[in-house]
């Protein structure tokens, strides 16, 4: 009953959380709802910088509530309500009420992304006891983000049975795979996107600056480096060395490529469980778990998240968003429109030619709308007057919200 009790107060809370944010919160599923609706429509899913999983949820989500944004958040949500019942199902309900108050599973259980579904699918295989489970949520993360391959080998050692374990590895993974057969393209992970980011080079040459980023945003929470001291004091117990290796892998998978708090959640996540698995052999640790869940209860209350400032800023596109008129064009990856329940990215500008050489002209035979940040306008000279807000022949300013003006062309476009 208690634990029951915990997953109804989680499901409730993350629920009224993720009702305050009804719109785009963050930016990366504007992508996905493109990936999802080019899913549905049968077209190839050629992106190596994620797996096939999430937008193949995405698109069934939408088939079945018509709502492909709604079923992103609930999809965080249950994420995070899962987390909380495999905390409580392996360290108990005062464990998962800890867990519960941390400002990361807050933040992104109640926000639409694949950054709690994965962590939450990684980290629930890890913790769980039986070993078809742990496999088939360990794959289903590795079908989520390539970042999970992390948790294989600590999920593995923990398993029970390992054939078993590689039994549900195998079916969590399968939608990647058979996805990738069917429609082909995006076989393998391609991080190059990501690597451009850290600035290129060889992976020795960014190791030891990833490495320095890599601890930042794992340490960025206080309680993570409280739990992480918990882990090192417990490592006697076998489920703190898994959690450790876990931390040790993903903490260089980033090093590797790029890091930020973000991208290090699961690991984030893991050592913030350290303090519970040490605590959970103390005579004293239930009290102990509660003071520090209602410290860590209070911190989730008046922390500033980064995410409210793009929530805002999202706020703002999402008012224009309604007044879009055909294809949509920008120059900010923030730009969307809203087409029978589907979240579609806009096409981007530099898709029509060198940012430099384009013209108001340029645009009219591509775009029906064109959404233009002024504050990522650097490059784009001829479509200063654009930016500016200024009368231009053959589009029309419907609305300016500071930074941003979206314009609609007055001439059909081309088809």
């Amino acid at each position: 009953m208690k634990r029951l009790g915990s997953l109804c107060l989680a499901a409730g809370l993350l629920g009224w959380l993720a009702s305050r944010y009804p719109g785009v919160r963050f930016v990366d599923i504007i992508s996905f709802g493109g990936r999802a609706n080019g899913l549905a429509s049968g077209q190839p899913l050629v992106d190596g910088l994620y797996p096939h999983g999430y937008p193949a949820l995405l698109a069934a989500g939408h088939a079945l509530t018509g709502d492909m944004l709604l079923f992103g958040k609930a999809l965080s949500v249950l994420a995070a309500v899962l987390l909380v019942a495999a905390v409580a199902t392996r360290l108990g309900p005062l464990a998962s009420l800890f867990m519960l108050a941390q400002v990361p599973v807050l933040l992104w259980g109640s926000t639409e992304g694949t950054d709690m579904l994965a962590a939450s699918l990684a980290l629930t295989g890890l913790l769980s006891r039986r070993a078809l489970l742990a496999g088939t949520c360990v794959g289903l993360a590795l079908a989520t983000r390539w970042t999970a391959a992390a948790w294989v080998l600590p999920a593995l050692w923990l398993a029970e049975s390992r054939p078993r374990f590689l039994l549900g590895l195998a079916l969590g993974f399968a939608p990647h795979p058979v996805l990738a057969a069917t429609l082909g393209g995006g076989w393998l992970p391609d991080q190059g996107l990501n690597v451009a980011i850290a600035g290129g080079g060889s992976i020795w040459s960014r190791l030891p600056g990833g490495l320095r980023l890599a601890g930042s945003a794992l340490l960025a929470d206080p309680f993570a480096i409280l739990g992480g001291l918990g882990l090192l004091l417990a490592l006697r117990q076998r489920l703190a060395r898994a959690l450790a290796l876990g931390v040790v892998l993903h903490a260089i998978g980033l090093a590797a490529v790029f890091a930020n708090p973000r991208l290090a959640l699961p690991a984030t996540l893991a050592l913030i469980l350290g303090l519970p698995v040490l605590l959970g052999a103390w005579k004293h640790g239930p009290v102990a778990t509660v003071l520090v869940a209602l410290v860590a209860a209070g911190l989730a209350v008046f922390t500033p998240r980064q995410a409210d400032d793009e929530a805002a800023r999202a706020a703002r596109v999402a008012a224009l968003v309604p007044r879009v008129e055909g294809e949509l064009c920008s120059n900010t990856p923030w730009a969307y429109s809203r087409r029978e329940g589907w979240v579609l990215p806009a096409r981007q500008l530099s898709s029509l030619g060198p940012p430099h050489l384009l013209v108001s002209a340029s645009l009219t035979g591509a775009c029906g709308s064109v959404l233009l940040d002024a504050a990522r306008g650097r490059g784009f000279r001829g479509l200063r007057p654009m930016f500016d807000g200024d009368e231009v022949s053959g589009w029309r300013l419907l609305e300016r919200d500071g930074a941003l003006a979206l314009w609609s062309t007055t001439t059909l476009p081309s088809r």
